[in-house]
């Protein structure tokens, strides 16, 4: 009888190591996760963070005023090779662009600047706005945009809705050259305007 019991436990021990076997402690114990659905946090936060660029000349070219940023900085298991591994996320962005005596001011509620520094992407209520001769204003509204602050260019492939004195334009898709002050709508262009 003893002998039997003997047996019955080394192959009871025996199916329990084969069935855990190569699972590592945290899987054993149940607190095993995968590393991408793991929490990442900033590298670094600031609040009511602003910045100026200045042109070669000396003049200012563009000006950038958040609420909030925080930095991250990714390892390689942390995201794929395919994704930037270092941006800052932005809270309420603010971009002022110079460009004669008429600036852009480029607003949203979300944004981020890209690791290179040379794009910023903006979401959630994006407006571009710039003041004419007239004292009035033009207008550019979408849900999404793509600002290239150096070359003075913001391009989207949203909707996008144009108020100006002389009338109202909608279309999909659009770049924006604000130093030549050229928009170009892509498709399903529409538009209403003030007789002339």
């Amino acid at each position: 009888m003893l002998k039997n019991g003997l047996y019955i436990a080394f192959v009871v021990t025996l199916v329990i190591g084969l069935l855990f076997y190569g699972d590592s402690p945290e899987q054993l114990l149940g607190s095993g996760q995968d590393k991408k659905a793991a929490k990442i946090y900033p590298y670094a936060i600031a609040h009511h963070a602003s910045t100026r660029h200045f042109a070669n000349d000396g003049t200012l070219d563009y000006e950038f005023v958040a609420s909030r940023l925080e930095h991250y900085q990714l390892t390689e298991d942390q995201a794929p090779e395919d994704e930037n591994r270092v941006y800052t996320l932005i809270d309420l962005p603010v971009l002022t662009i110079f460009q004669g005596e008429q600036p852009w001011r480029v607003e949203a509620k979300k944004g981020k600047l890209l690791g290179d520094g040379q794009s910023i992407e903006l979401w959630e209520d994006v407006v571009i706005r710039q003041k004419n001769e007239s004292g009035t204003y033009t207008q550019l509204t979408t849900n999404k945009l793509l600002i290239l602050p150096h070359e003075k260019v913001a391009q989207t492939e949203e909707a996008v809705k144009i108020n100006s004195p002389r009338g109202e334009m909608t279309g999909v898709g659009m770049v924006a050259d604000l130093a030549e002050r050229k928009i170009t709508l892509l498709g399903k262009v529409r538009g209403t305007h003030d007789p002339i």
